[in-house]
This record gives structure tokens, C-alpha cells and sequence, in this order.
């Protein structure tokens, strides 16, 4: 039996996708190149889907990597990832030059990449107004890019890039000098070239007191996106707009456009824990519960009733706290009920469909871990109360051994309701002296039952990433695959021009 007959299935290639990896893009690379192998159009497909939903930047970078990497990718399923590469900001290309380096590309599939920057290059040179102000934002990046790919710069390109000659009046020599001006013609040059963040921030650096002026930070908000003033807000709340009227009036205008901005929404709720001022976190709050119904209609919630089956045995503190937050997700973005019940071998169950992160964790606050494990008992009590269930998620290390068995209560559950449920399982770590137990047996007794797995045995869990694994599951098992085979794939020829020989560009 072949290692995806075995286990690499299209789920699970899914829920290697929304996790987060904090940059270590390596990590991607064991089931995306399985995956390449043995199910190559949809990982071509997934790189589509996942650059127009995803939420991770580092899987957007990766995959696309990994497949150049495989040497079986069909010339027109690397076009689609070039294509994709081609669509990001300069920083996130070069770090997929990077990590294609590091994963050691096949030379040939390397110079295809490398001929692909060439003509991103060119591209962006070919408008000299639009390249200025994306190398004012990405400065260092496109520097690398073009040393590391060997391309050959335009003289003005070299001058401003590798030799520092800045023509007076252009938005490099004000960048240059903006430490030097005064408050209000300071915030009048930010506002004149659209500067980010970062690039007032790198030229006022040792002026803090002039930064965190009115002028200066309401210039700098207001050339913020909708998605960089939330996931900024902390810094924002540190610069006074929680204290100034009229900051606070612009940082309520941002937040009231971030609506649209869905794929913020995980960043907007860690925003609205981070910051302390009541009313800043109420905004942040009130957008992010728009944000999830803008999903919810758009088609991206989590479609009917879930059962949440908690480990509390007593190897599994950290599932109990874990239980916790994927059922707080669900409440979120479910459209049906949501149930939470924590198990030993007995069930203490809780409703909490609509309620919030807190509510749940003050609602279930006594709950300690002790006993054995059945996650079966969890299924029963929904049978016992006629709950008409469309999906299961347990929390727990896997090593169920007592009865109930969660598997014969699939099917008694199958023979009452006339349906097989979805059932995902959020594997946890062992702890202590109870690391001898099997953590098999769960996935025994579901031998000829189909489930999803995502492996949290690693390491601390990421409660970032959290919320996409969350996302990606679906009453239909059938339903998020089907999304993402739907994606059309790319040609690079649509994103990029051709380079035509011969043509300069003058700045």
C-alpha cells in the first residue's frame, strides 16, 4: 500500500496548508512534496485557492516553492506557481528565492524562477512612478532580488538602489530629510508620497517625540490600509489615539472600511485583546464580529450543528484548554449550534453556540483533568438529548481506552440520524507519566472510518493558526476540496508581460 493510500489525503493536505510555521517554511515540505507526487493538479489548485483565501503568508510562499522543488510537476502546473509567485510583494518573493535556494531547486526549475524575477522586475521598472513607491516600501527586498537573480539594473534603478543618488524633490531625497522637517510639513510629505508605516518609522527613527506627534501619526493612519490599522492598533493606542478625539475619529473611519477586509479576521480579534482602551477594543470587536458575517455570507462559515468532544483524562490539561478555544471559534463562524462536552468516561457537557472566547472560558472554569479516556461518551450524550448533529471535533492525544468506543458510537449515531459525520480530531501531546499510553488506539478503531487529523503534537500549540485549521472544516466532507478544484489555475504569461529585448525604461 503506497504512503498516500496510507494517509495523505486531500484533508490532510488542506490542514497542513492553515497551519502556521512562523517562517520555518521547511516544515511544509514532507506532505506538500508527498502531495506533489501523488495528487500534483490538486496542489496546483490548492496554490490558487490559497492565495485568494489563505490567511498564512508562509503557505503562500511554500507551496508554490515545493512543487517547483518536485521533479515530477507537469510543466503547466508550474506555470500556475510561478504565476502565483509573481503576484507577491517583494519581500514574500524573496523569500521564496530563498527558500527555493535552501530546499535546493533542481537547476533547471531554479533558472525558471530566476528568469520569472527577471520579468517581475522589469515589469515594475516599466512604470518608474509606481516602481519609486514600491521600492520606498520594499527597498531592501527588491535590493536582494535583483543582486541575488543577477539582474542587470537600469542606470536610474543603480543610483537610487546600490549608489544612494537621490534626485532633490523625489520621494527618496524626502524619505532622506523627513527627520529633518518640522511636525506639520513632515505629515504634508507623508500624505504627498502615501509613505507606509515603516518607511516614516526607519527614516524618523531617534525622533520618537516628533513620530508620535497628532500630525504626524494621523498622516501616518491615514496612508495605512483598512488591515494595517488593525493589526497596528497596539502601536496606535502606544502613539495617543486612544487620548486624541480626532485620532480616534480617523481610527474609527479605518475600522469602519476594514469590513470588507475578511481575511483579517483573526488578526482583528487578537487586536481587540491586545489593546486597553475600552472603546479602541470595541470598534476592533465590533468589526470582527462584521467581518465573520461578511463570511457567513459569502459562503466561508462553518455550516450547521458541531459537537465538540474535549479530552479531560488525566494526561490531557492542555485539551481542556484547547477544547475551549476551537469550540469559541466555531461559535463564531458556525450557522447552527455549537455544543461542548468534556470527556473522561463520564460527559460534562455545555452549550455554547453564539458565545464568545471569554464566556466559555468563565462558564467552564472548574473543569479539571482526571480519569480515563472515552471520547465515545461525548457522542452518546448528543444521542440521549436527539441532537441532530453535522460534525464532530475532538481534542484529545488519541489514546481512547475505555468504553464507549467513539467509533461504535459513529455508527450507532449512523443507524438513528441516516448519516456518517464528519469527525475531525486536533491530535494533542501526552504529558508527564502518562506518555507510555498508546495514542494509536483512537485511530485503530476508526481503521475503516474516514476522519481529518491535525497533528498538534509538536511543540506548543500555535492558537494563531488556530482559527484557519477551524475554518477548513466543513459538515459537506466534501465541501472544501470541491472549493478548492474549482480554482482555475494561472498562466504566467497573464500576470507578467513577456520581456521585450532591446526596450529601456527611463526613470
Amino acid at each position: 500500500m503506497s504512503n498516500y493510500e496510507a494517509g495523505i489525503t486531500r484533508p490532510k493536505i488542506i490542514g497542513e496548508l492553515n497551519k502556521s510555521v512562523h517562517g520555518k517554511l521547511e516544515e511544509y515540505v514532507p506532505v506538500i512534496t508527498e502531495a506533489c507526487q501523488y495528487d500534483p493538479e490538486f496542489v496546483a489548485r490548492l496554490i490558487a485557492w490559497d492565495f485568494t483565501n489563505g490567511q498564512i503568508k508562509d503557505s503562500k510562499v511554500a507551496l508554490p516553492v515545493i512543487s517547483l522543488g518536485y521533479p515530477g510537476f507537469h510543466a503547466e502546473l508550474l506555470d500556475n506557481s510561478l504565476a502565483h509567485l509573481a503576484m507577491q510583494p517583494p519581500r514574500e518573493l524573496l523569500k521564496a528565492l530563498q527558500f527555493s535556494i535552501k530546499n535546493r531547486t533542481k537547476a533547471s526549475k531554479q533558472k525558471a524562477l530566476e528568469s520569472m524575477i527577471h520579468r517581475y522586475l522589469a515589469a515594475k521598472e516599466s512604470i518608474p512612478a509606481k516602481w519609486h513607491r514600491l521600492a520606498a516600501r520594499h527597498r531592501r527586498s527588491l535590493k536582494t532580488l535583483y543582486a541575488l537573480t543577477h539582474y542587470k539594473a537600469p542606470e536610474w534603478v543603480g543610483d537610487i538602489l546600490f549608489k544612494g543618488k537621490y534626485a532633490p524633490g523625489s520621494i527618496f531625497h524626502d524619505i532622506k530629510n523627513l527627520h529633518r522637517l518640522p511636525e506639520a510639513q513632515a505629515a504634508a510629505v507623508i500624505e504627498k508620497w502615501h509613505l507606509s508605516p515603516l518607511v516614516v518609522s526607519g527614516a524618523m527613527a531617534g525622533s520618537l517625540a516628533k513620530q508620535d506627534s497628532s500630525a504626524i501619526t494621523n498622516a501616518v493612519m491615514n496612508q495605512m490600509s483598512d488591515t494595517e490599522v488593525v493589526t497596528k492598533a497596539k502601536s496606535l493606542e502606544r502613539r495617543g489615539v486612544a487620548k486624541d478625539q480626532a485620532l480616534k475619529e480617523t481610527f474609527r473611519k479605518k475600522v469602519a472600511k476594514a469590513t470588507k477586509s475578511g481575511k483579517a479576521t483573526l488578526k482583528t480579534g487578537v487586536a481587540a485583546d491586545e489593546v486597553e482602551d475600552e472603546s479602541m477594543k470595541t470598534m476592533l470587536k465590533e468589526l470582527q464580529e462584521r467581518q465573520i458575517q461578511s463570511q457567513k455570507d459569502a459562503g466561508r462559515g462553518i455550516d450547521g450543528n458541531w459537537l465538540v468532544i474535549s479530552d479531560r483524562s488525566a494526561s490531557q490539561e492542555v485539551s481542556i484548554e484547547l477544547g475551549v478555544h476551537i469550540a469559541a471559534i466555531i461559535a463564531k463562524f458556525v450557522t447552527g449550534r455549537v455544543w461542548l462536552v468534556f470527556c473522561n468516561t463520564e460527559a460534562i457537557p455545555y452549550e455554547v453556540t453564539g458565545m464568545s472566547l471569554e464566556d466559555i472560558k468563565g462558564k467552564t472554569k472548574f473543569i479539571i483533568a482526571n480519569g480515563g479516556t472515552s471520547y465515545g461518551v461525548g457522542l452518546e450524550w448528543a444521542l440521549s438529548k436527539g441532537l441532530d448533529l453535522d460534525g464532530v471535533a475532538i481534542v484529545g492525544d488519541g489514546a481512547e481506552n475505555s468504553v464507549p468506543i467513539f467509533a461504535n458510537s459513529l455508527g450507532n449515531y449512523k443507524a438513528k440520524f441516516g448519516k456518517q459525520l464528519p469527525t475531525y480530531i486536533y491530535k494533542t501531546a501526552q504529558s508527564g507519566k502518562y506518555l507510555n499510553d498508546s495514542p494509536l488506539q483512537f485511530s485503530r478503531h476508526m481503521a475503516s472510518i474516514p476522519y481529518t487529523e491535525h497533528d498538534l503534537t509538536h511543540g506548543n500549540v500555535d492558537y494563531y493558526s488556530l482559527p484557519n485549521l477551524v475554518q477548513s472544516m466543513n459538515a459537506n466532507s466534501f465541501g472544501v476540496v470541491e472549493k478548492v478544484m474549482a480554482c482555475p489555475l494561472l498562466q504566467l504569461d497573464t500576470v507578467l508581460p513577456k520581456l521585450q529585448k532591446g526596450v529601456k525604461v527611463h526613470a
